[in-house]
């Protein structure tokens, strides 16, 4: 039997094959394709009228030519609002984050910085961005499992994105 952590992973992964296949295209030495998968934490804070986020995490990347990544990612930001916490929508979400991919196929490690952020999004349990400022692409942020606001609840996060630099 699986457990529900197990199912949430396999269908993580299954949207994730579906996004390399969807969007793979040849890439060179100096720009990567990548379809992530990573698990971590999202800790939220409140900063006055702001919310602080920092975010790390561990997990695997796919790139159809190149091969496969050990990514680790860490990064911190603000959003104006934290969604059904404080009201109905996270305003202005914007993380910078800094990924180590290191191929495993070339054993070639690269740092990419990008910025994670959505004018509007959503918060707890999915938390979809758009990735720009050194990247391009998508992804999301799930967490907070039952609709627990910070501080309660835990912080364990996967995050799914699909970037190219």
């Amino acid at each position: 039997m699986i457990n529900r952590g197990s199912k949430r992973f396999l269908i993580v992964v299954m949207v994730l094959a579906a996004l390399t296949l969807a969007t793979a295209m040849p890439s060179n030495a100096a720009n990567i394709r990548v379809t992530c998968a990573a698990s971590g934490h999202i800790n939220v804070a409140a900063n006055g009228d702001a919310w602080d986020w920092n975010v790390d995490g561990i997990g695997l990347c796919l790139d159809t030519f190149q091969g496969p990544y050990q990514a680790i990612l860490a990064g911190s930001g603000t959003s104006d609002s934290l969604g059904l916490c404080d009201g109905l929508l996270v305003q202005n979400l914007s993380v910078q984050v800094s990924i180590g991919l290191l191929n495993l196929r070339s054993n070639v490690f690269k740092v990419v910085h990008e910025t994670w952020g959505l004018a509007l999004t959503t918060f707890p349990v999915a938390t979809p961005f758009l990735i720009s400022n050194g990247g391009s692409g998508l992804g999301a942020m799930f967490t907070r499992v039952l609709l627990a606001c910070p501080p309660a609840g835990i912080s364990t996060a996967t995050f799914a994105f699909n970037t190219s630099t």
